[in-house]
């Protein structure tokens, strides 16, 4: 998903290396210039996972960028994690969030009463571009200069990501993206305008865009990251916690 970030412009780029990788979207904002590991830091030499790091700011400093660090817990010794506040502050990055990462096979049966006036739409035209971009700014607090040059350009979604967008009566009140790859179906950008919330469409939303995507898959495993709001409706639509994220950001 985070690849997304990297089509936005031109001198965007998606690096690997030595078990790290490394998208930038050449905008300077944190959130979308993303350092990931690829693979478990081994136990024995926490060394590497510092050498990740300082190989991560070295990259975005020489591109003028801040950026942010995501990390799974799970592929750090426990030791490391300890330490990982410090070795992160050595590089001006502060803990942002700490997001779980919860998987559901498959989902549990509607137990509420879900809106009737939803109307489900792809991104796909200038139109859909527009008000995914104005919702996603509105719904994560996101400045909308930022918003419509990541998510109103044509080029941003000729990736893998597939946007939705959600009317009632027309009006844009709410999104979900997913993205395809290794075996599962991933969900983001999941999010419902603030004077639409509480009534359920979230959960319709993903609902919808889930049987669409399983449809043309096949696939019938999800995965998403969840915020402390959404959490409760993850959970009871039948996600489970499988892992835990730390989210650090670059400062100003």
């Amino acid at each position: 998903m985070m690849k997304f970030f990297s089509l936005a412009r031109n001198a965007g780029l998606v690096e690997v290396r030595d078990g790290l990788q490394l998208v930038s979207s050449s905008i300077d904002f944190s959130p979308f210039n993303s350092a990931l590991l690829t693979q478990p830091i081994p136990a024995h030499d926490s060394r590497d996972f510092e050498s990740c790091v300082a190989a991560a700011a070295d990259f975005f400093r020489q591109r003028n960028e801040r950026w942010s660090f995501w990390l799974c817990d799970d592929l750090v010794p426990s030791t490391v994690l300890k330490r990982a506040r410090m070795i992160f502050l050595k590089h001006r990055l502060r803990l942002s969030s700490e997001p779980p990462g919860m998987i559901s096979d498959h989902l549990e049966p509607i137990r509420r009463e879900l809106p009737g006036d939803l109307m489900v739409s792809p991104v796909c035209d200038v139109k859909t571009r527009n008000d995914f971009s104005g919702v996603t700014a509105c719904t994560f607090d996101l400045p909308h200069s930022i918003c419509r040059e990541v998510y109103q350009t044509e080029r941003s979604w000729s990736g893998s990501m597939q946007g939705w967008i959600g009317y009632v009566r027309q009006e844009p009140v709410a999104t979900c993206a997913t993205v395809v790859s290794s075996g599962v179906i991933g969900m983001y950008t999941v999010g419902t305008m603030p004077h639409f919330r509480k009534r359920g469409y979230s959960e319709l939303m993903m609902r919808y865009v889930l049987a669409e995507t399983q449809s043309q898959t096949g696939l019938t495993t999800s995965i998403l990251q969840a915020t402390q709001a959404g959490y409760p409706m993850y959970h009871k639509m039948g996600y489970r916690k499988a892992t835990q994220f730390s989210i650090y950001l670059s400062e100003h």
